[in-house]
């Protein structure tokens, strides 16, 4: 079962992927994949919070985000 905010996400992407197709909203030829990534970068994201939180702080740069200043 996903989490609300996921599920939420993916019925965005949908959304906006479905309007995208049937012609009734129009996005740049260039903007197309990231529906793609949106929905790969949800889907594949650590469900468990604390682990997510230790995924995206290995990528930060901690010489200009203090994550104690957000009680992280």
């Amino acid at each position: 079962m996903r989490a609300p905010g996921e599920a939420a996400a993916l019925t965005a992407v949908n959304l906006i992927r479905e309007g995208h197709e049937s012609a009734a909203l129009e996005i740049p030829a260039r903007e197309v994949h990231w529906l793609n990534r949106i929905q790969e970068a949800v889907e594949t994201r650590a469900s468990d919070e604390n682990q997510f939180l230790a995924d995206m702080m290995a990528r930060l740069d901690t010489t200009t985000f203090v994550a104690a200043d957000y009680g992280l």
